[in-house]
Protein backbone atom coordinates (compact mmCIF):
# COMPACT_ATOMS: atom_id res chain seq x y z
CA UNK A 1 0.00 0.00 0.00
CA UNK A 2 1.16 3.56 -0.66
CA UNK A 3 -0.04 5.60 1.50
CA UNK A 4 -1.03 9.27 1.75
CA UNK A 5 0.31 11.36 4.75
CA UNK A 6 1.07 14.92 6.08
CA UNK A 7 4.54 16.53 6.18
CA UNK A 8 5.45 19.59 8.03
CA UNK A 9 8.66 21.34 7.60
CA UNK A 10 9.91 24.37 8.17
CA UNK A 11 9.45 27.17 4.82
CA UNK A 12 9.65 31.01 4.61
CA UNK A 13 6.78 32.88 3.09
CA UNK A 14 7.29 36.17 2.33
CA UNK A 15 10.40 36.63 4.44
CA UNK A 16 8.83 34.66 7.51
CA UNK A 17 9.38 31.57 8.85
CA UNK A 18 6.27 29.29 8.61
CA UNK A 19 5.62 25.66 9.16
CA UNK A 20 4.35 24.11 6.24
CA UNK A 21 1.86 21.23 6.08
CA UNK A 22 1.45 18.95 2.79
CA UNK A 23 0.31 15.77 1.21
CA UNK A 24 2.92 13.48 0.22
CA UNK A 25 2.64 9.75 -1.26
CA UNK A 26 4.47 7.34 1.51
CA UNK A 27 6.44 4.69 -0.27
CA UNK A 28 5.51 1.26 1.09
CA UNK A 29 3.43 0.61 4.62
CA UNK A 30 1.66 -1.85 6.16
CA UNK A 31 -1.02 -2.23 9.21
CA UNK A 32 -1.88 -5.18 11.15
CA UNK A 33 -4.15 -5.20 14.48
CA UNK A 34 -6.33 -7.89 16.28
CA UNK A 35 -9.49 -7.00 17.95
CA UNK A 36 -11.47 -8.60 21.09
CA UNK A 37 -14.81 -7.60 21.49
CA UNK A 38 -17.61 -8.88 23.96
CA UNK A 39 -20.98 -7.24 25.04
CA UNK A 40 -22.84 -9.69 27.75
CA UNK A 41 -25.83 -9.44 30.27
CA UNK A 42 -24.95 -10.30 34.12
CA UNK A 43 -28.43 -12.83 33.79
CA UNK A 44 -25.26 -15.66 33.47
CA UNK A 45 -24.86 -14.93 37.04
CA UNK A 46 -28.49 -14.73 38.53
CA UNK A 47 -31.56 -13.99 37.07
CA UNK A 48 -32.22 -10.82 38.95
CA UNK A 49 -29.55 -9.08 37.34
CA UNK A 50 -30.88 -9.86 33.63
CA UNK A 51 -31.68 -5.92 32.97
CA UNK A 52 -27.45 -5.35 34.16
CA UNK A 53 -24.47 -5.72 31.66
CA UNK A 54 -21.51 -4.93 30.60
CA UNK A 55 -19.25 -4.32 26.96
CA UNK A 56 -16.18 -4.55 25.98
CA UNK A 57 -13.66 -3.54 23.22
CA UNK A 58 -9.76 -3.53 22.80
CA UNK A 59 -7.94 -3.63 19.79
CA UNK A 60 -4.44 -3.37 19.21
CA UNK A 61 -2.61 -2.05 15.88
CA UNK A 62 0.62 -1.79 14.30
CA UNK A 63 2.04 -0.11 11.39
CA UNK A 64 5.06 0.79 9.53
CA UNK A 65 5.55 2.96 6.69
CA UNK A 66 8.39 4.39 4.66
CA UNK A 67 8.52 8.31 3.56
CA UNK A 68 11.00 9.55 0.94
CA UNK A 69 13.85 10.94 2.61
CA UNK A 70 13.43 10.23 6.24
CA UNK A 71 15.80 7.00 7.32
CA UNK A 72 13.83 5.91 9.90
CA UNK A 73 10.46 3.47 9.91
CA UNK A 74 7.49 5.43 10.61
CA UNK A 75 3.35 4.61 11.76
CA UNK A 76 1.11 5.21 9.75
CA UNK A 77 -0.31 8.68 10.41
CA UNK A 78 -3.87 8.82 12.44
CA UNK A 79 -3.11 4.59 13.62
CA UNK A 80 -2.68 4.63 17.20
CA UNK A 81 -1.67 1.23 18.95
CA UNK A 82 -4.38 0.52 21.25
CA UNK A 83 -7.88 1.55 21.49
CA UNK A 84 -10.46 0.78 24.12
CA UNK A 85 -14.25 1.23 25.30
CA UNK A 86 -15.54 -0.35 28.39
CA UNK A 87 -19.18 0.13 29.52
CA UNK A 88 -21.50 -1.00 32.42
CA UNK A 89 -25.10 -0.49 31.65
CA UNK A 90 -28.54 -1.19 33.20
CA UNK A 91 -31.98 -1.53 30.55
CA UNK A 92 -35.09 -2.56 31.59
CA UNK A 93 -36.84 -1.63 28.30
CA UNK A 94 -38.10 2.01 29.75
CA UNK A 95 -35.06 2.83 31.68
CA UNK A 96 -31.47 2.72 30.49
CA UNK A 97 -28.35 4.16 31.92
CA UNK A 98 -24.75 3.48 30.74
CA UNK A 99 -21.68 4.40 32.11
CA UNK A 100 -18.60 4.16 29.50
CA UNK A 101 -14.89 4.70 29.62
CA UNK A 102 -13.44 5.11 26.12
CA UNK A 103 -9.18 5.26 25.52
CA UNK A 104 -7.54 6.14 21.73
CA UNK A 105 -3.86 5.87 22.32
CA UNK A 106 -1.46 8.37 20.81
CA UNK A 107 -0.58 8.75 16.80
CA UNK A 108 1.38 10.58 14.65
CA UNK A 109 -0.88 13.63 13.27
CA UNK A 110 2.05 15.18 10.47
CA UNK A 111 5.03 13.57 10.18
CA UNK A 112 8.20 15.92 10.15
CA UNK A 113 11.59 16.12 8.86
CA UNK A 114 12.68 13.29 11.38
CA UNK A 115 11.10 12.11 14.42
CA UNK A 116 12.05 14.89 16.66
CA UNK A 117 9.72 17.03 14.57
CA UNK A 118 6.96 14.83 13.96
CA UNK A 119 3.40 15.94 15.20
CA UNK A 120 1.42 14.03 17.66
CA UNK A 121 -2.49 13.43 18.88
CA UNK A 122 -1.72 12.42 22.91
CA UNK A 123 -3.37 9.76 24.67
CA UNK A 124 -7.05 10.54 25.10
CA UNK A 125 -9.57 8.47 27.45
CA UNK A 126 -12.98 9.70 28.18
CA UNK A 127 -15.66 9.07 30.57
CA UNK A 128 -19.11 9.35 29.26
CA UNK A 129 -22.70 8.81 30.55
CA UNK A 130 -26.17 8.27 29.18
CA UNK A 131 -29.69 7.89 30.74
CA UNK A 132 -32.92 7.44 28.90
CA UNK A 133 -36.74 6.99 30.08
CA UNK A 134 -39.27 6.37 27.60
CA UNK A 135 -42.56 8.17 29.28
CA UNK A 136 -44.99 6.04 26.30
CA UNK A 137 -44.68 3.77 23.50
CA UNK A 138 -43.41 7.21 21.46
CA UNK A 139 -41.82 9.12 23.63
CA UNK A 140 -38.69 9.33 25.22
CA UNK A 141 -36.45 11.39 27.98
CA UNK A 142 -32.67 11.03 27.98
CA UNK A 143 -29.65 12.81 29.03
CA UNK A 144 -26.31 12.68 27.71
CA UNK A 145 -22.83 13.47 29.61
CA UNK A 146 -19.53 13.50 28.02
CA UNK A 147 -16.18 13.98 29.22
CA UNK A 148 -16.94 13.54 33.07
CA UNK A 149 -13.10 13.90 33.73
CA UNK A 150 -12.40 16.95 31.99
CA UNK A 151 -9.88 15.21 29.52
CA UNK A 152 -7.59 17.74 28.21
CA UNK A 153 -7.21 17.36 24.04
CA UNK A 154 -3.39 17.53 23.38
CA UNK A 155 -1.20 17.50 20.64
CA UNK A 156 2.84 17.65 20.56
CA UNK A 157 6.21 17.59 18.76
CA UNK A 158 8.33 14.65 19.35
CA UNK A 159 7.89 14.17 22.80
CA UNK A 160 4.99 14.90 25.59
CA UNK A 161 7.66 17.63 26.86
CA UNK A 162 7.17 19.35 23.93
CA UNK A 163 3.70 20.42 23.58
CA UNK A 164 1.78 22.50 21.02
CA UNK A 165 -1.77 22.90 21.95
CA UNK A 166 -3.52 21.82 25.29
CA UNK A 167 -7.16 22.39 25.76
CA UNK A 168 -9.66 21.60 28.29
CA UNK A 169 -13.15 21.57 27.13
CA UNK A 170 -15.06 20.62 30.27
CA UNK A 171 -17.81 18.32 30.97
CA UNK A 172 -20.30 18.24 28.31
CA UNK A 173 -23.89 17.40 28.15
CA UNK A 174 -27.69 17.35 26.76
CA UNK A 175 -31.12 16.71 27.72
CA UNK A 176 -33.55 16.20 25.14
CA UNK A 177 -37.12 15.21 24.33
CA UNK A 178 -37.83 12.54 21.31
CA UNK A 179 -40.94 12.28 20.04
CA UNK A 180 -42.12 9.46 17.30
CA UNK A 181 -45.02 10.37 15.45
CA UNK A 182 -45.50 6.58 13.26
Amino acid sequence: MDPVFSQSFQGTYRGQSVTVKSPLNGDDAWLHGLEFATNSSLGFIDNSLEDFGFSFNFTLMDSEMDIPGREDKVQISRQADKLYNFALYYDNGDFAARVAVNHKGKYIEDHGSNSTLDTYYGDYTSVDATASYYINDNAMIYLELNNLTDEPLQYFTGSEQRPNQIEYYGLRGQIGFKYDFF
